[in-house]
């Protein structure tokens, strides 16, 4: 049984209005004012990817990965399998990296979700993380 969290203890602002609020939800992004609530549903997504599948979206990120690493002096090699271990193997000298390359929305705050699941321990050397502005942040495993 889950334990009941007490959101109370962070104050949080409001996206639409910048006023401060007591959430009530763990991902509450705006306060409860009705103004605020159509600010929301109006507000636009700001991915450039609207209307592509989730595959075409990887196989993007993929590709702007592959671009950077070549620019890097990497030669770097894409899988064909979606059930490969890895997405890209990048190669420099006696230097051989397991990518896996995932793409992330920017928070509110401006950092990036950069969590990634712990059954994939072990068979990356190097995360890639592909902002929807193409931002591209390498975190290494380990």
């Amino acid at each position: 049984m889950r334990a009941a969290i007490d959101y109370s203890l962070a104050k949080r602002t409001c996206e639409a209005c910048r006023g401060d609020f007591i959430p009530t939800r763990d991902k509450q992004r705006f306060c409860s004012r009705a103004e605020c609530k159509r600010d929301r549903e109006r507000k636009p997504r700001l991915s450039p990817y609207v209307g592509l599948s989730t595959g075409q979206i990887g196989a993007i990120a993929e590709l702007l990965v592959s671009a950077d690493l070549l620019a890097q002096g990497y030669e770097v090699f894409r899988s064909v399998s979606q059930a490969a271990s890895c997405d890209l193997i990048a190669l420099r000298g006696a230097q051989l990296l397991r990518v896996e390359v995932r793409t992330r929305a920017r928070r509110v705050d401006g950092s990036i979700s950069m969590n990634r699941p712990p059954t994939d321990a072990g068979r990356q050397d190097l995360y890639a993380y592909v902002t929807h502005d193409r931002e591209i942040v390498y975190e290494p495993v380990g």
